[in-house]
């Protein structure tokens, strides 16, 4: 085929601006926001949780949409990558948990780590894999630092106390542990 016959990828029509427009002005995650159109379309009411989850509803029924992925595994995978709901849930259920919250600039994140009164641990609320997470830190500076990096990786981040200790990480079925991980400490 001749070059000069191929279109640009130009989304000029009303529906695809202004999915790109939502996606650009809120920082909505364009699979999300893709997937949420779709449902909206669809007839389903749309609430959206965060940047990057959004709840569809449509006959009584409600879908957590992820990403570009919607499905009961993707589902329970989003739960589990967002910290601060998760931390919650196990709280509701008696999971003790590190003592901290959720923060939306680095003064309150200054003043969350001085409230804790030691290291802290300071990461982004949606992520996963470790990305944007300081372990560790209490002087001021690596705090602010600390949250500037977190941020970068979600507009949510979590202040918690840093508990010492043993890391395992576990990759569940609906009907089995299929995998185990074991992070020993680093020595600091």
């Amino acid at each position: 085929m001749d070059p000069k016959e191929l279109t640009p990828n130009t989304y000029t029509d009303a529906n695809s601006t202004s999915v790109l427009r939502d996606h650009i002005k809120r920082r909505r995650n364009l699979g999300t926001v893709l997937i949420a159109q779709a449902a909206k379309d669809g007839g389903a009411d749309v609430t959206w949780i965060n940047h990057d989850f959004a709840v569809a509803e449509l006959e009584g029924r409600r879908t957590l949409l992820y990403q570009n992925r919607v499905n009961e595994l993707s589902s329970a995978m989003a739960l589990a990558a967002h910290k601060h709901f998760s931390k919650q849930l196990f709280q509701q259920s008696g999971v003790e948990t590190p003592r901290g919250r959720a923060v939306s600039s680095a003064p309150d994140a200054l003043v969350t780590a001085d409230e804790l009164a030691g290291p802290v641990v300071v990461k982004p609320a949606s992520d996963m894999k470790g990305r944007g997470i300081t372990v560790g830190v209490s002087h001021p500076n690596d705090v602010e630092e600390a949250y500037r990096r977190a941020r970068h990786a979600g507009s949510l981040v979590v202040v918690e106390e840093w508990v010492r200790g043993e890391e395992y990480r576990c990759l569940v079925t609906p009907t089995a542990c299929s995998s185990s991980t074991w992070f020993c400490e680093r020595s600091q």
